[in-house]
């Protein structure tokens, strides 16, 4: 079994959710945006697969998931996220006090020089770019000639600096999972 994976209070978790989204909304007026808007996802589900090379196996698996959007004007909005497997840990405020914080700082863009500058990336703009990489390194991609990893196995496609490792069995990892789409046990080789 993966751990922190599945939390039965979700399966419950219906009666909580306004409330949880009330408590968004309040939070984020209060830090002075004026609309706000957002997704609230909630699953609990037992996964079963079965094949004809006598797999039949069974996963309990929960996911939270909350997608916030605080606009303070027309041309001035944040966004932010809390996802989760269990309810602890799950803070549905600080992801909407996050998105009106940025939609309060994006009311005065400055205009730069145009040039060569160092980013940090916030984490969902990095999300965005390594699903694109991760998607990229699938084997079924590579082999297929879908990738632009075709032809560099082996081979630096990346910054020395930079590890990226897919961890399955990731406690409470948000795709964490004891077992792969094949029914193949999965793990961190």
């Amino acid at each position: 079994e993966v751990e922190g994976c599945y939390d039965p209070k979700v399966r419950s978790f219906g009666e909580e959710a306004p409330l949880l989204v009330e408590r968004a909304i309040r939070a984020a007026a209060e830090e002075g945006v004026a609309r706000s808007a957002g997704t609230l996802r909630a699953s609990a589900v037992t996964a079963r697969l079965i094949s004809s090379g006598d797999v039949d196996v069974t996963e309990d698996q929960s996911g939270l998931y909350f997608s916030f959007r605080a606009m303070k004007d027309d041309e001035a909005s944040g966004h932010a996220i809390s996802v989760g497997r269990s309810l602890g840990g799950f803070d549905t405020e600080a992801a909407a006090t996050r998105a009106a914080r940025i939609a309060m700082m994006a009311q005065s863009p400055k205009t730069i020089v145009p040039g060569k500058y160092e980013v940090l990336f916030d984490h969902l703009a990095i999300a965005n770019l390594l699903s694109v990489a991760g998607s990229a390194a699938s084997i079924f991609s590579v082999e297929s000639g879908l990738s632009f990893f075709k032809g560099k196995l082996g081979k630096r496609v990346a910054s020395p600096i930079v590890s990226l490792y897919d961890d399955p069995r990731l406690p409470g990892g948000f795709g964490s999972s004891k077992f792969d789409a094949e029914g193949v046990p999965c793990l961190l080789y």
